[in-house]
């Protein structure tokens, strides 16, 4: 899965979604983000568009007043490249600009994120050159 940034979700917010400016900057504040901080988002799989470069991204996520509900099925059409061309839902707004997809949006991202640095070399990979013994001892045999 392609890299996913947060300006990747509000460039689809501002074209697919139409939020305008206001918004935008309180993003933090709307519902399709406030689902995603409350762990709405469930059971993602991804599928390859064969012969294309498109990713397929199908999601449930819990409504947020009736949780005992069928949860809805969220999905998002993603380039490899990592902008996302559209989306849907089966609530009532069904067109992309549900605060599901958003939702959906943000979870990517944080998935991605959380995956960015997996073959990067850390702390435990190497030695630590401070604690390298600076003297070698042999052990003397005692009677």
């Amino acid at each position: 899965m392609p890299l996913v940034e947060t300006s990747d979700i509000l460039i689809y917010c501002l074209n697919v979604c139409g939020w305008n400016n206001s918004r935008m900057t309180r993003y933090r504040e709307d519902n399709g983000y406030q689902l995603f901080l409350a762990h709405h988002i469930k059971d993602v799989h991804l599928h390859h568009c064969k012969g294309t470069e498109f990713l397929y991204i199908k999601a449930d996520c819990v409504p947020e007043t009736r949780q005992s509900e069928v949860p809805y099925t969220t999905w998002v059409i993603m380039h490899r490249s990592g902008y996302f061309k559209s989306g849907g839902c089966s609530c009532v707004a069904d067109n992309g600009t549900c605060k599901h997809c958003v939702a959906l949006l943000f979870a990517l991202q944080q998935w991605s994120t959380r995956h960015t640095d997996r073959h990067t070399v850390t702390g435990t990979d190497v030695t630590c050159v401070w604690d390298k013994p600076r003297k070698t001892s042999q052990p003397l045999k005692i009677d």
